[in-house]
């Protein structure tokens, strides 16, 4: 099961921090990890795919043409449901996880 750190605040009060929460719960014998991902919002922007294509060297992949406002990117994308007019997520280059 898993469990974030605020819903384990309403029940258990404490001043540790994750990872030596982590520990504890790992030395009680619980499967215990954590996470905290960081996310770059600045690069993360809406496109519309203008158009898509198959991938002239890979069957499953397709080159799209989306457009993010400012500029045309051309995109290589594995997804299936791919199609024009799509609004999707872009993250440009610079964007972490």
């Amino acid at each position: 099961m898993k469990i974030s750190r605020n819903w384990l605040n309403d029940y258990v009060s404490s001043r540790k921090t994750n990872d030596q929460l982590v520990d504890l719960f790992t030395q009680l014998g619980l499967e215990c990890t954590f996470s905290e991902k960081q996310f770059n919002l600045n690069n993360i922007v809406t496109g519309k795919v203008l158009s898509c294509l198959k991938h002239p060297n890979a069957d499953r992949l397709k080159v799209c043409k989306v457009d993010i406002g400012s500029e045309t990117l051309d995109i290589v994308c594995g997804a299936p449901n791919i199609h024009k007019d799509l609004i999707v997520p872009v993250a440009k280059v610079g964007s972490t996880f």
